[in-house]
């Protein structure tokens, strides 16, 4: 069938293959010029044993599995320099390897941090977070480092890590 001089099947068919042509160039970019060497850059962290990117609707999530690591403050400033080289909005997820003690403990000393953040007393946060995991026999290490709070709980081979970004005042950031 031709329309207006033109096969309309070639036509079809060179569009077809146009777009197969421009999705492939994006997937090329996408993966091995774009993720792969920041993937790269996050798993030479010390501390950072794999680097996942998942997409999602309005932001990346960037899904870094850890080590236990001595300072997770420095780790996770680290990893926010490497991902601040993304060009869209995006989410560092941290996947540690809690225990029963450990989920009971967090559960119990988020209370304090909150509070700590809410009413600007990150001493007292700390001392009483060290006394929650004391009693519990683990470890807790709290670093403040501009908005954001880091909590380490360890116990052996087990760890949970949070960030909490917060904005001065005392407002947690959703």
């Amino acid at each position: 069938m031709k329309i207006g001089g033109f096969n309309l099947l070639k036509v079809v068919v060179i569009c077809l293959v146009t777009l197969g042509l421009l999705l492939g160039v994006q997937y090329v970019y996408i993966h091995f010029i774009y993720e792969n060497p920041l993937v790269e850059q996050l798993n030479n962290i010390n501390g950072v044993n794999n680097s996942t990117f998942v997409k999602g609707d309005n932001k990346e999530r960037i899904i870094i599995e850890m080590d236990n690591v001595d300072n997770l403050m420095e780790t996770y400033q680290d990893i926010s320099r490497v991902a601040e080289q993304l060009k869209q909005p995006h989410e560092i997820v941290l996947k540690d390897k809690p225990n029963a003690k450990l989920n009971k403990t967090w559960y119990e000393g988020q209370v304090v941090v909150y509070e700590g953040i809410k009413t600007g007393h990150f001493v007292i946060m700390r001392e009483r977070m060290e006394e929650i995991a004391s009693s519990q026999k683990l470890t807790a290490k709290v670093f403040i480092g501009g908005s954001i709070v880091y909590v380490e709980l360890s116990d052996a081979d087990n760890y949970i890590y949070r960030v909490i970004d917060f904005k001065l005042g005392g407002e947690p950031v959703a």
